[in-house]
């Protein structure tokens, strides 16, 4: 709490302590996602030679290896499965090729052998010799008849019609605010403004005047990605006309519409004439006579003309209709946010494993993959298909597993920390005896012009939860796009290899979670400042309508000073909130990018979303055995060796929510780091940790703890504290002074004479024992009393009574010798007051005898 740098008399202090919120009030929640990759320490589990590593790397078919076992139904197969495989799979064997078909109708896979390790024909009898083939395999490739092919449908006229049409509704807003920028600058520079105004006020104006320019720019580019389309577009306000020779045939290109551009050969006519002079003669008489003769030329030239572009905006549907009349079934899918689904639910893996199944199915099958490109405006867009015959599913390691932590963080203000006083608003000074009449008014105007006004002492708005709120996020969205990462959500996307569009569902961090914390707490105090800039001056904004709505608030004080000597204060402080936001985890999940492909040729790479009570399934399917990767010791062992590294690596990745200080996630990690991953250790060792550190997860996420500290937030109110406090120098002559202070000492002497003759005549009535001892009292505070005897005082134990009253306190006499004794009370006793005169006695309980004396 801010104290005040006033002489405030110290029993008012209580009163400045002001109650927080109820502790149940609920507050805001804002929603924030975010995909955070997992680093896993490859260099710690494969190195080319296998030295200090339990795996080494080989150019090997381990993938399909795993594939093909899973078609097959088994995992880590024993004799009796490998016998299983050689009679129902493989189809022949030679020393430089292996030919495996899936099932009678199945595909048929070539895998051919390394020239210095040929194959045999006991490859496949026992478990041994079946482990010890895959690293003899150089390559593999489909054996099918007819091979996988693929084609391209173009979207691209219908996505830059449409593109156009939004910019220009986008240039007509960018026109308005344009004109409104400067309109905007005048009004807010009314005299001289801080820096940070300035700056506030220049960015507000360049990101109105950019809009335009940010417009302008997109429709250039717009332009130019129809020319490399082969398209020309128009993108000025008029027609443009492209006169050929001859003056006859012309073309005009529309603004808005895309035209093709293509050589043609024009041709026109001209008429000439070519005079013919001719002579005749006879006998008699001679002449000249000239013949006119009119004739036309044939001219022709390759121009370039332009050709309207009739825009299709489902041309799938011919294509569609033309694949089914050939006999192809067609597949197309839309990118979801897990994958790849067709409209009627049917995803890209089941039809990939059809296609495995059954080589009917998988000869009339045409899959439709969606290309999307970022669109100028917002969003994305469907920019093409790749349309692939007969798909063959995907073998190849495209990329090394990848492991995500997919989080849904919300940030909450919790309002219920405390309130306390802010700077001073205002102050009021009274004369000595002066009367005045305070009024507090506030009236607040509100207009669909968006006219708000408001006054009172100083200006202030009314500030709410909601306006928090509006502000955190539009601080939070301006330092997103001001840190705009590059990557996808991986969640949202997966790997989509080269045809990679623009991004969906936002995007992946790298940010620790402290670091996070604190860019929340810029965010939240930039927020505090916008809110409690708002609290002191009035906002004044118009738009259009007129409907009105006013509301006034009205209080009046009347305030007297009734010192006759010094000065009253009064001071008005503001009153401000204090609350507490941080960061919580409100669900987590897992994603696991596997690295394969999921079609043979794309590079598309599918996710998969584990929720969080599915950890042990996901490392589960983090499977290295589909990894060209191979065991340097006992193939159990190293698998160990790898989910104990993963592990540790996980634990590093989520201990971002709880310090390794202590607690459960500490001992989860040195119990992990203990663990021997060797076949004579606990088998169930491993589960049961991944177990733990679920359950760890599950208590952070359930329990609500804050992510790191909660940042502490101050945002002013509406509210004033009233206080006031007494002049520090008379207003009067010293005389004046002094004659009332020698009226308050002839006061308190007629007061003290009084209680003390009171005292005597009560004595007087009810006769005791008079002590000849005596005592001198003095009063060290308002809670104690020092007594100190005359003379010896006798043994036992002896009770003060003030004023005749009990005071509860007595003290035993042990030592004749000693005369000094102390009393303490735990509250302030009023007759301790050494401005006031009491009559005293101690009594002894055993004689009766009393010491009477003056506090």
């Amino acid at each position: 709490m801010q104290h005040i740098s006033l002489n405030t008399d110290p029993d008012l202090r209580p009163y400045l302590v002001f109650n927080a919120p109820a502790q149940d009030r609920k507050d805001f929640t804002i929603g924030l996602n975010r995909s955070r990759q997992v680093k896993i320490s490859w260099e710690k589990i494969v190195s080319p030679s296998g030295v200090g590593t339990p795996y080494k790397a080989f150019d090997g078919s381990q993938a399909f290896k795993v594939w093909a076992e899973r078609l097959w139904g088994i995992s880590d197969p024993n004799d009796d499965d490998v016998v299983m495989i050689k009679n129902n799979y493989v189809a022949s064997i030679g020393p430089s090729y292996l030919t495996i078909q899936m099932g009678p109708e199945g595909q048929r896979w070539v895998l051919f052998a390394r020239s210095e390790t040929p194959f045999t024909q006991s490859e496949f009898d026992t478990a041994a010799s079946y482990q010890a083939f895959w690293p003899k395999v150089d390559r593999v490739v489909v054996a099918s008849d007819t091979l996988s092919w693929q084609e391209e449908l173009d979207l691209s006229p219908a996505v830059i019609w449409r593109q156009y049409r939004d910019l220009i509704n986008m240039k007509s807003l960018s026109d308005i605010i344009n004109l409104r920028a400067d309109e905007f600058a005048n009004a807010s520079i009314t005299g001289f403004l801080q820096q940070e105004e300035l700056a506030v006020l220049a960015s507000q104006y360049i990101t109105m005047k950019g809009m335009r320019i940010d417009v302008e720019e997109s429709l250039r580019r717009l332009k130019d990605q129809a020319e490399d389309l082969g398209y020309v577009l128009n993108i000025t306000q008029t027609p443009i006309t492209y006169k050929f020779p001859g003056g006859v045939e012309s073309d005009v290109v529309e603004p808005g519409e895309l035209y093709q551009p293509y050589m043609s050969t024009v041709s026109w006519w001209t008429s000439h004439q070519r005079r013919e002079v001719s002579f005749s003669s006879s006998w008699f008489s001679s002449s000249i006579s000239v013949h006119v003769i009119n004739y036309q030329v044939l001219h022709r030239q390759s121009v370039q003309r332009y050709r309207k572009k009739i825009i299709d905006f489902d041309p799938w549907v011919e294509k569609e209709r033309s694949l089914l009349e050939q006999g192809f079934r067609s597949f197309r899918f839309a990118r979801t946010g897990n994958g790849y689904v067709t409209a009627d639910g049917v995803t890209l893996e089941e039809v990939m494993l059809l296609c495995d199944r059954d080589m009917f199915f998988w000869e009339s099958s045409v899959i439709w993959l969606p290309v999307y490109d970022q669109k100028f405006t917002q969003g994305e867009v469907l920019a093409k298909y790749i349309i692939i015959y007969r798909p063959l599913r995907g073998a190849q390691l495209v990329h090394l597993p990848r492991f995500y932590l997919e989080e849904q963080l919300s940030v909450r203000r919790d309002p219920s920390v405390s309130v306390e006083l802010g700077e001073l608003a205002h102050t009021i000074n009274l004369a000595p005896g002066e009367k005045r009449t305070i009024t507090i008014e506030r009236s607040s105007t509100n207009e669909r012009e968006e006219r708000r006004s408001a006054k009172s002492l100083v200006d202030v708005v009314d500030v709410s939860s909601t306006d928090f709120a509006t502000e955190f996020e539009r601080e939070a969205r301006h330092e997103t796009e001001s840190n705009r990462s590059t990557n996808w959500s991986v969640k949202a996307s997966g790997s989509y290899g080269a045809f990679s569009g623009g991004a969906e569902g936002g995007g992946t961090s790298s940010l620790k979670v402290n670091d996070f914390a604190r860019n929340l707490e810029k965010i939240a105090q930039k927020a505090a400042r916008s809110i409690t800039r708002k609290t002191q001056d009035e906002i004044s904004t118009s738009l259009t309508s007129k409907t009105t709505s006013s509301s006034s608030e009205k209080n009046v004080l009347e305030v007297e000073n009734i010192n006759l000597g010094r000065s009253l204060n009064l001071a008005f402080y503001r009153m401000n909130n204090v609350s507490s936001v941080g960061i919580y985890l409100e669900d987590l999940e897992f994603v696991l990018l596997p690295g394969i492909e999921a079609v043979a040729g794309t590079g598309i790479v599918l996710p998969e979303v584990f929720p969080l009570s599915d950890l042990r399934r996901a490392l589960d399917r983090l499977s290295i055995n589909a990894m060209p990767f191979s065991p340097v010791a006992d193939p159990g062992d190293a698998r160990r060796t790898f989910g104990r590294r993963f592990l540790l690596d996980l634990i590093e990745a989520v201990g971002e929510y709880s310090p390794f200080a202590g607690g459960g996630l500490a001992t989860i990690k040195n119990d992990v780091t203990n663990y021997v991953p060797t076949k004579d250790a606990d088998s169930k060792a491993l589960g049961k940790h991944v177990k733990k550190l679920q359950n760890y997860l599950h208590d952070t996420e359930i329990n609500q703890n804050p992510i790191g500290t909660p940042q502490k937030l101050v945002s002013g109110s509406a509210g004033f504290y009233l206080d006031s406090f007494v002049g520090q120098r008379p207003s009067t002559e010293p005389y004046s002074d002094e004659s009332r202070d020698l009226e308050l000492i002839g006061r308190a002497a007629d007061i003290a004479e009084t209680r003390a003759r009171a005292a005597y005549y009560l004595n007087l009535a009810a006769p005791a024992l008079t002590s000849s001892n005596s005592v001198v009292a003095t009063a060290n505070s308002l809670r104690q009393l020092k007594v100190v005897f005359a003379d010896k005082p006798k043994k036992g134990k002896w009770e003060l009574y003030v004023d005749r009253a009990h005071t509860d306190r007595s003290f035993d006499v042990t030592d004749p010798n000693t005369k000094d004794y102390t009393l303490n009370w735990a509250e302030d006793q009023s007759w301790l007051d050494p401005r006031i005169k009491n009559i005293a006695q101690l009594v002894h309980l055993e004689s009766q005898e009393i010491v009477a004396f003056f506090i």
